[in-house]
């Protein structure tokens, strides 16, 4: 699965994956390369569900951090699509609180952590430009009534 993954190859990556994730149900390393090859192809739910169980024991220290900081990734770079600013911002406060977690865990390199330091501040300028868009929105008029159609 790796080695699709790193060629691109989601499907090819996910296929492997799911092979192993049917052989080796308990193992969390599966979890977070299947969770990365779900959001690799688009399918955002599935990884979700995918990185939270490699999030949960007997995952390592090690593995449950990567699961948290990819959740992140999965919040901020996938989930804050939405049409309402309401929505994006409760995506990016959850992605905020996943690099957060991610932290807490005290794994990972000094880059990875200072990446995971920048995606926090990404998000919170986002929150608080998002802030700003709703209340803008809140002060806006009501759209007006449609006219009533024309009769025949």
């Amino acid at each position: 699965g790796n080695a699709a993954l790193a060629q691109n190859d989601a499907a090819g990556a996910l296929a492997a994956y799911d092979r192993a994730a049917r052989a080796l149900p308990s193992e969390a390393g599966v979890h977070l390369d299947r969770g990365s090859a779900l959001a690799a192809a688009g399918r955002q739910a599935d990884a979700r569900t995918a990185l939270l169980a490699a999030t949960e024991p007997p995952a390592s220290a090690e593995v449950r951090a990567a699961a948290y900081y990819n959740m992140g990734l999965l919040y901020k770079d996938f989930m804050t699509n939405d049409p309402d600013p309401k929505e994006n911002k409760k995506a990016y406060a959850k992605a905020k609180t996943y690099f957060q977690q991610y932290l807490g865990k005290g794994q990972g390199s000094a880059e990875k952590k200072e990446e995971a330091k920048d995606n926090i501040d990404d998000c919170e300028k986002t929150i608080a430009a998002l802030d700003l868009a709703i209340e803008q929105m809140s002060q806006l008029p009501p759209p007006a009534p449609a006219p009533a159609p024309a009769p025949k």
